[in-house]
């Protein structure tokens, strides 16, 4: 007899982020931002604002950096991305597929919703590979009762 989705109270609390490197990359982008918007301030440049937007853009790559992540708890995911949390029951969830954008989880009310912090190459894609971010696709639709296949279905093993 399988568990319903939502009800494993067993279940460990699972949070995926984004790799060491992703984010020294987006960190390292930060720091670019930071020294071209003083620059542009040590310049006099009459254009505060585009330094303004410099500086926005490294508040915005040192947040991607450290809030960005996907956890699997034993009756939801919850996606943090840029803006904010959504936290999906995994009793909602019908499809989960990793992509070039991000790992999507697509729910039974049409609805769809992207954690930033896992993707996929398209290379991996087209050539067939299995990824962190499949891995991590299957761990969501396995706690959500769907069936861990190759497919870009994935169907309730309860129906």
């Amino acid at each position: 007899m399988t568990t319903p989705p939502g009800t494993d109270d067993s279940a460990p609390i699972r949070t995926w982020r984004s790799s060491s490197l992703g984010n020294a990359g987006l960190y390292f982008m930060g720091v670019i931002c930071i020294a071209l918007g003083v620059g542009l301030l040590a310049a006099q440049a009459e254009s505060i604002l585009a330094a303004l937007l410099f500086f926005g853009a490294a508040a915005a790559c040192v947040r991607l950096a450290a809030h960005r992540a996907l956890t699997l708890t034993p009756d939801a995911v919850v996606i943090t991305n840029l803006f904010g949390q959504r936290t999906i029951a995994l009793t909602s969830v019908r499809r989960v597929t990793a992509g070039y954008n991000g790992l999507t989880v697509d729910t039974h009310d049409r609805r769809s919703y992207t954690a930033l912090v896992i993707q996929k190459s398209n290379l991996s894609r087209w050539l067939g590979r299995r990824t962190r971010a499949d891995e991590i696709a299957d761990a969501v639709r396995s706690a959500a009762g769907l069936s861990v296949s190759k497919g870009l279905h994935h169907h309730r093993r309860d129906h």
